[in-house]
């Protein structure tokens, strides 16, 4: 008996000994300023050392000390420690002979962090218009150097930061280095689309143009990039080459390319439209992970689409993506440039008001009540995003004198005013906006009496609801919205 308990024992403190220490394994940055500082500048130099100069970019430790200084600076550090983290996480990867569950602790904590630095560079851009964050993110490329890990390194940015142009844009180069052509073309030009004065992505664009014999394409790239620099060499060369074989091949001629690219640009937002719709369908499922990945087809097959944006946009919020579903409606109005749609700014404000960020919430809800809505109903969500906006700063008569305005433009935020009126001076009215109960109530309510004619609607807004009624009712407001988005947005889109 003693020598089988002396067995297990020994077994015990075998399997002890063997058993990870992850702890060490994480990255514990230095704690004196000058010593971060001195490991964070070590570490871009290196950087510099080990990648090959890349067409139309700047140098590595240049870009870095400008987009630093561009930052805030107790902003600075952060940035320096999560770079820091980062390059350790993806170095505790490379070599030979690293044991498995090592490389799966330091792949994950790499995802864990990359997607980490996406929302933090992501906000500034949104809320500012400061496009520093986004370009230090892209820096994380240079961590792979020339390796054939550089493509798989620029997908996961990309994948974790798609509205990036500075990412897209390495991408680009990556597939066409890879020698993936097609693929570049389409990394570069959604590239150009977020970044029109990129002229990197140009460059990669006619480089990938004239390898696909497609030589007005490679033409026409390098001739945009020459608009944007026109001292650009390599621009300039790949330009006189295209022109050259242009009259050998009759198939590049400027008519019938502009044909072709007619007939597949319209094959293209029939794919997007039918993507879009089936977006759609998923999303009246519930399927919002389905709805998402149809969004995101939808938006491949036509850049251009806000549609698809907007569909991703709610998926995404549905599946408490906030920050992703944030990103697609900034997008989209971008590429509505000074035309933006109520339906999507009522999305945005609805994001915003869900991440607390109230007061952009309400700067955004301003700004479409502003333009003017093209219907009482778009102007009623436009209101109610504004009173949640001013409930989350606490302007509590504000807030109600904007909600009453909502109930008389759309009666099915009467009940919202009502159970804000009956609440105590002391008690906040955000219970209100997220309790997201009332809606379906006064749509099942509606069912089984006459809905209030607008006079009514228009009055004291006295209590209309049977007394009880308030206090069992569950519903979404995210779906309410969706519909009403969805509806218009289908019905312009078309």
């Amino acid at each position: 008996m003693r020598q089988v308990t002396l067995a297990i024992l020994l077994c015990c403190a075998a399997s002890a000994s063997n058993a990870r220490d992850f702890s060490r394994l994480h990255f514990s940055p230095p704690k004196a300023a000058k010593h971060l500082n001195r490991a964070f500048w070590d570490t871009v130099f290196r950087l510099e050392r080990t990648n090959p100069a890349r067409t139309g970019q700047a140098k590595i430790v240049d870009e870095f000390k400008i987009n630093l200084e561009n930052l805030p600076p107790e902003e600075q550090e952060s940035v320096k420690i999560r770079f820091l983290r980062i390059e350790h996480h993806y170095r505790g990867m490379e070599g030979d002979g690293i044991p498995a569950d090592v490389l799966t602790f330091h792949a994950d904590r790499l995802g864990q962090e990359i997607n980490s630095f996406a929302v933090f560079a992501t906000r500034p851009l949104l809320d500012q218009g400061e496009q520093s964050y986004a370009s230090l993110f892209a820096s994380i490329r240079s961590l792979a150097g020339s390796s054939p890990q550089g493509l798989k390194l620029s997908r996961r940015l990309a994948s974790a930061n798609p509205q990036n142009a500075a990412v897209q844009s390495n991408l680009a180069q990556d597939y066409l280095d890879a020698r993936q052509f097609k693929k570049a073309v389409t990394a570069s030009l959604l590239a150009t689309r977020l970044d029109p004065k990129r002229s990197a992505a140009f460059i990669t664009m006619a480089s990938a143009h004239f390898e696909l014999k497609n030589f007005l394409g490679a033409y026409e790239a390098a001739d945009s990039s020459l608009r944007i620099d026109p001292g650009d060499k390599v621009a300039f060369s790949i330009m006189r080459m295209a022109k050259a074989r242009l009259p050998k091949a009759q198939s590049f001629k400027r008519e019938r390319s502009a044909d072709a690219e007619s007939t597949r640009s319209t094959a293209r937002e029939r794919s997007s439209k039918r993507y879009a719709e089936k977006s759609l369908e998923a999303y009246k499922r519930g399927d919002f992970q389905r709805a998402a990945e149809f969004a995101s087809r939808s938006y491949e097959q036509n850049p251009d689409n806000t549609i698809a944006l907007l569909r991703r946009a709610m998926a995404n919020l549905s599946l408490e993506r906030n920050e992703e579903a944030l990103a697609d409606t900034q997008a989209a109005l971008e590429l509505l440039g000074e035309n933006p749609s109520p339906l999507i700014l009522i999305l945005q404000a609805n994001i915003l008001n869900h991440m607390e960020r109230y007061t952009v919430a309400q700067k955004t809800a301003e700004k479409g009540i502003r333009i003017g809505a093209q219907s009482p109903r778009l102007k009623a969500q436009l209101l109610f995003q504004l009173a949640w906006a001013l409930g989350g700063q606490d302007q509590r008569e504000n807030s109600l004198k904007i909600l009453a305005e909502a109930a008389r433009q759309d009666s099915q935020y009467i009940p919202y005013y009502q159970e804000a009126r009956a609440l105590e001076p002391d008690e906040k009215l955000l219970g209100v906006f997220g309790n997201e109960e009332l809606a379906q109530a006064w749509q099942a309510y509606l069912q089984g009496v006459r809905r209030p004619d607008s006079a009514a609607a228009q009055g004291s807004l006295t209590p209309i609801l049977p007394a009880n009624l308030l206090g069992y009712i569950l519903a979404f407001l995210g779906g309410i919205i969706f519909a009403a988005i969805s509806a218009l947005a289908y019905t312009n889109y078309r």
